[in-house]
Formats: structure tokens, C-alpha cells, sequence
């Protein structure tokens, strides 16, 4: 043990040498454990798009709000605006996001029915199978303690 208190003392002579380092080690330990990694859930950009587009056309068919199991791979949709049973006639995709953790974001047009209405909203696409659909608000409600 004298040994070890040895050479620990002969290799840091002074106790600033010694905060020193133990202040970059800390530097060094916490850097490792941050930041956002990319989550190994996150959905392909080709395969988000494309479940969007599968449950945006299914609400314009008719479809009700929720899963959409005939889908490859399987969708599931949280809008409660198509939960309450307005109709869509039509979409437009406008743009898309990718957060830090691999979260797809999309800028969606909707061209609502009874009563009539345009709305530009956003949808978060996430998981692999199956893959989860938010409305943005819906999303927000989801993750708060209150939930709806």
C-alpha cells in the first residue's frame, strides 16, 4: 500500500497537478455520457414517409383512427382529430425533419370534410414495427402525466 502512495505522490507532486487531472478525467468521463445518440428504433426515412402516406390515404378512404395492421410493417396512428370522425378529402406532405435521436417530423397540409377546413399540422413518425404516428399535440398529451 506505501508503495502504490508512493508512486500516486511521486507522479503528482503538487495537489494542483492532482485536481487537475482528476478535473479532465471528469471531463472526459461525462463527455462519453452525453449528448443524444441516434435511438436504434428510429424508423427509416423511406419507411416513415411511406407509413404516413399508407395512413394519410387510409383516413381519406375511410379508415378508422388507430391501427393499420394490413400495412408492411404494421402502423399505428394516434390523431384525434381522425378519432373524432372528421373526414379527409385530401393531404399534402410538405416537408420533413430528422431530430437528433432519429425522430421523423413531417409538415403536413390537410383538406378537412364537414365541416370544410384547411390545416397545416405536423406528425411524428417513430419505431420499426409497429411504426407509431402522432399528431404533434396528440404526441405532447402522450407524453405528459395527464394524458388526455
Amino acid at each position: 500500500m506505501l508503495k502504490k502512495l508512493r508512486f500516486f505522490r511521486s507522479r503528482f507532486s503538487s495537489s494542483r497537478a492532482c485536481l487537475a487531472t482528476i478535473a479532465a478525467l471528469l471531463v472526459c468521463v461525462v463527455s462519453l455520457g452525453c449528448g443524444k445518440k441516434k435511438d436504434a428504433r428510429a424508423t427509416p426515412a423511406e419507411t416513415a414517409r411511406r407509413s404516413l402516406e399508407t395512413a394519410l390515404a387510409a383516413w381519406q378512404n375511410g379508415s378508422p383512427a388507430g391501427e393499420i395492421a394490413s400495412a408492411s410493417p404494421p402502423i399505428q396512428v394516434v390523431d384525434s382529430v381522425w378519432l373524432k370522425g372528421r373526414k379527409l378529402d385530401s393531404y399534402e406532405i410538405l416537408n420533413e425533419t430528422t431530430e437528433a435521436d432519429g425522430v421523423r417530423n413531417f409538415s403536413v397540409r390537410l383538406k378537412l370534410a364537414n365541416p370544410s377546413a384547411s390545416e397545416e399540422t405536423q406528425y411524428i413518425v417513430k419505431g420499426i414495427s409497429p411504426v407509431w404516428i402522432y399528431r404533434k399535440e396528440d404526441h405532447k398529451r402522450s407524453q405528459s402525466w395527464n394524458g388526455y
